[in-house]
């Protein structure tokens, strides 16, 4: 499914076996106080992140670290995202003179909680998806998703944290492509990306160009 959703430029991994990640002495200090459920997450995602680092040419992508924030250090040349929910996890990763950032969220393919909406979802969101014959659920949790692979793309460089009113998403859901408007102090204006789906799982991509 990612493939479709991503550039060809990007190398992108399923993780497969979460004990194969390599951490570092923080890392796993780190996670000592962690469940074991978001133990077994952080390890899958470091396990995809370093396959598909190997896929675009770096045989020992060594550790990759985690900031302030809880992003994840690309080594330099490189940008990437890591997503994960349960029973799928994954990683997407390219070279910094294609890209200036890359998001991916995945999130189960379930109705987006009522007391979410009006903090996701903007005046406009929600008058286009008043608008949707048949109802507007699936279309809430995608535009959940959408934000939140925009808010990965872009937190690297810009390190500014966003709210869901600082993105407005507006979808083609004949192409599976969304535009994000975006408000603020630095970065783009506008980005776009991918969405898709299947009877399992949200899929969505952000992408800014180099």
């Amino acid at each position: 499914m990612w493939r479709s959703l991503l550039p060809d430029t990007c190398a992108t991994a399923v993780a497969a076996e979460p004990a194969a990640a390599r951490l570092s002495r923080a890392e796993e200090a780190r996670l000592s106080t962690a469940s074991a459920c978001r133990q077994a997450e952080f390890r899958a995602g470091r396990a995809a992140a370093a396959a598909a680092l190997r896929a675009l040419g770096m045989p020992r992508p060594g550790t990759i670290g985690v900031g302030r924030e809880g992003q994840p250090l690309w080594p330099a040349g490189f940008v990437g995202s890591i997503t994960h929910t349960p029973g799928h996890c994954a990683a997407t990763v390219a070279r910094s003179d294609h890209f200036r950032g890359l998001g991916i969220d995945v999130e189960a393919c379930e109705p987006l909680d009522e007391a979410l909406r009006p903090i996701v979802l903007d005046e406009r969101e929600r008058a286009m998806l008043g608008e949707v014959p048949g109802g507007s659920s699936p279309l809430c949790k995608l535009l959940f998703c959408a934000k939140e692979a925009v808010f990965k793309c872009l937190y690297p460089s810009i390190g500014q944290f966003l709210d869901f009113d600082d993105v407005s998403v507006s979808l083609d859901t004949a192409t599976g492509r969304f535009s994000a408007s975006i408000r603020a102090r630095t970065g783009p204006r506008q980005i776009g990306g991918r969405f898709a789906a299947d009877l399992e799982y949200v899929y969505v991509s952000a992408i800014w160009p180099a």
